[in-house]
């Protein structure tokens, strides 16, 4: 691993065709992917959707009359036709149907029925169910691996990322609200757009005025693995936006309308209400690694298109790559029940506020796609609170480059280290 302490990374991987399909071979079709939540999945016979572009396929899952959840190529044994066109839904007790001649499959995978089976020669039910794929959860979240022949299971690929966060209690949160946007812009780019606090005071001064309390955003201790990594990010503890032991409500689009309002209301509330002090002992094991009062969030990245902003609430981003320069952001907020209308008011007005952020995140990324595409610069300039940027790119390397003849050392032609 190098040491990330700043330096340049090549362009080329952010906007190549031929380093697009690099990751699509040796990273998306062999890593393991989150496609969804357990919730997503609730009831026996349940069932969800994801559609992944990059790949040009379609994931079903689904919850089994057993209970057990299993994952399958949401694709007809017959005539190759996708059976399940919607996000999500219960399968009938005859069977999911294809739309196209009416085969049947069971929430199991298995094959519930075909039409005018003795018009097929030698017909086996048994080896024309769904195509299944290896599925495997961890702590409410649901992953997949394309590569039949992948040689590590999920709790070792998580790793340090399943260690640090095994106790957190990921399945007690439920979620809040969700944004869907498409960006014009490569997979990396709008993922390291939100792997760094550099841009905080710059992007986010006019919306989080008082959260920055300092003139440049360090954070107070990055975590780099063999494929993950974590920066734990400072807050001032006074900000009206960083009391992080208080949860999330759904944003009320008319409270929106109102943030000027509101902003002068919950200033004057939390002076004559003001909120308990903050424990950093308080937060979920693995949360806040130096304990220090000044804690905002731990923002993680489990590779290869995961970042979760961890701290009393969760949220997360998922990246999913279409082409070479677009890409569908995701991102949801899950927290815990809230109580008392201290927390009703304090949450309506920070939601708000981080739907402004998400925005102001997305905007820069389009803007750099656009230069990156020009060939003005061959190379990318980062310093040592990009840390993390520079990680990711050495573990892409190490996928993509390894399983190129001729490169022995990966990462080591994507990767210049400069001294500190």
């Amino acid at each position: 691993m190098p040491e990330c302490v700043g330096g340049s990374i090549s362009v080329e991987p952010y906007h190549s065709e031929e380093s697009f399909k690099k990751e699509r071979d040796h990273i998306f079709r062999k890593c393991w992917l989150n496609v969804c939540r357990t919730r997503d999945v609730p009831e026996p016979d349940s069932y969800f959707v994801r559609d992944l572009a990059m790949i040009g396929t379609s994931i079903l899952v689904m919850r089994g009359e057993d209970g057990v959840i299993r994952a399958f190529h949401n694709v007809c044994a017959h005539r190759l036709n996708k059976v399940v066109w919607n996000e999500s839904g219960a399968c009938p007790k005859k069977g999911i149907q294809c739309t196209f001649h009416g085969w049947r499959y069971k929430s199991d995978g298995k094959l519930a029925g075909a039409p005018d089976r003795a018009e097929f020669p030698n017909f086996d039910a048994s080896a024309n169910g769904l195509t299944p794929i290896d599925c495997e959860t961890w702590n409410g979240f649901v992953f997949i691996n394309l590569d039949p022949q992948h040689e590590v299971g999920l709790r070792e690929y998580l790793g340090e990322f399943g260690d640090i966060l095994e106790e957190y209690p990921f399945e007690k949160l439920v979620p809040m609200s969700s944004y869907r946007i498409e960006i014009e812009a490569n997979w990396k780019v709008v993922l390291d757009a939100f792997s760094e606090g550099y841009h905080v005071p710059f992007t986010h001064g006019p919306t989080l005025p008082d959260f920055i309390d300092t003139s440049l955003y360090h954070m107070h201790q990055i975590g780099l693995f063999e494929r993950h990594h974590y920066g734990s990010t400072p807050a001032n503890p006074d900000s009206l936006y960083s009391n992080s032991a208080l949860p999330y409500l759904p944003l009320d689009p008319k409270v929106e309308e109102a943030r000027p309002e509101m902003e002068r209301i919950m200033s004057a509330f939390s002076r004559s209400n003001p909120a308990p002090e903050f424990h950093p002992d308080r937060l979920p094991e693995g949360v806040n690694p130096t304990k220090t009062k000044r804690f905002g969030f731990d923002l993680w990245t489990c590779f290869p298109n995961v970042v979760a902003i961890v701290s009393s609430r969760l949220m997360t981003h998922h990246f999913w790559p279409i082409s070479p320069t677009r890409t569908v952001l995701e991102s949801k907020i899950y927290a815990p029940d809230v109580a008392g209308i201290r927390d009703y008011l304090f949450h309506q007005f920070r939601n708000i506020v981080i739907r402004e952020a998400v925005r102001e995140d997305v905007k820069n990324p389009e803007e750099t796609q656009r230069v990156l595409d020009s060939g003005a610069r061959s190379h990318m300039l980062l310093s040592r609170q990009e840390a993390l940027i520079q990680h990711f790119a050495w573990v892409r390397s190490k996928y993509v480059d390894s399983a190129s003849e001729g490169n022995p050392t990966p990462g080591t032609d994507l990767l210049k280290s400069v001294a500190a």
